[in-house]
């Protein structure tokens, strides 16, 4: 299913230019490359490295996290990462047994790291240097957030243990590849401007501050897991 999804967004997103701008601007169009998006951040997930409990996973859907927080912004691309991190996350938890409390986890850390990236990215001036520190912040960010999350939830030596999210700064490299071959074949610099998206107050009303209400609900459930013992 996930590279017919994958050819379907190739094959919209190559038309895109023959578009009107009042179809790229459009709901269903909108609609597409969030539900395209967020299955890639699915399927990446679901590409995951088991580690020991409660430490998780090691995968490559932060590639996706920091591509599309750069390119299109935190209006759209915190309901994507949020979804796609949900979906991934729930597939594993339901296959491999994962604690339940790692799925408001991971929609409290990661669509807000999407959120945090998208907005400290800058359009003017030096916008290359401003990236590449957004995905650093968007990094640490991740771990100090998994860190503190599980130090509450398991104790101080899984803290320590989870500390080695570090790690996925790596993926920081290829991200700026990512974004610089998806920029040559666009021929735009932030999709966001491309299709419409940017400062579109519907967006943010309708995907944006909804979400930002499900990352604090999570973080809301992470605090109360334990006092309900609901951990597994």
């Amino acid at each position: 299913m996930w590279y017919a999804t994958l050819v379907g967004g190739l094959l919209i997103m190559s038309e895109s230019k023959s578009y009107s701008n009042s179809t790229l601007e459009s709901t269903a169009f909108l609609i597409a490359q969030i539900a395209i998006l967020s299955s890639l951040v699915a399927f990446l997930k679901i590409l995951t490295i088991p580690m020991p409990i409660p430490l998780g996973s090691i995968d490559a859907s932060s590639v996706l996290i920091f591509a599309i927080a750069i390119l299109y912004g935190p209006s759209f691309a915190t309901p994507v990462i949020c979804i796609g991190q949900f979906v991934g996350l729930l597939y594993l938890t339901a296959l491999l047994g994962f604690p339940a409390v790692f799925i408001p986890g991971i929609v409290a850390v990661r669509g807000a790291e999407a959120f945090i990236v998208g907005k400290l990215r800058h359009k003017n001036g030096n916008s290359g240097k401003w990236e590449i520190f957004a995905m650093i912040i968007g990094v640490l960010w991740e771990t100090g957030a998994f860190v503190l999350a599980d130090t509450y939830l398991f104790g101080p030596g899984f803290g320590v243990i989870v500390a080695f999210t570090i790690i996925d700064a790596i993926w920081i490299i290829p991200a700026i590849g990512c974004i610089a071959a998806l920029r040559r074949i666009f021929e735009a610099k932030y999709f966001d401007d491309y299709f419409g998206f940017a400062d579109n107050e519907q967006l943010k009303k309708k995907l944006l501050y909804p979400s930002l209400v499900a990352i604090i609900i999570s973080w809301i459930l992470i605090i109360l897991a334990p006092l309900a013992g609901i951990l597994l």
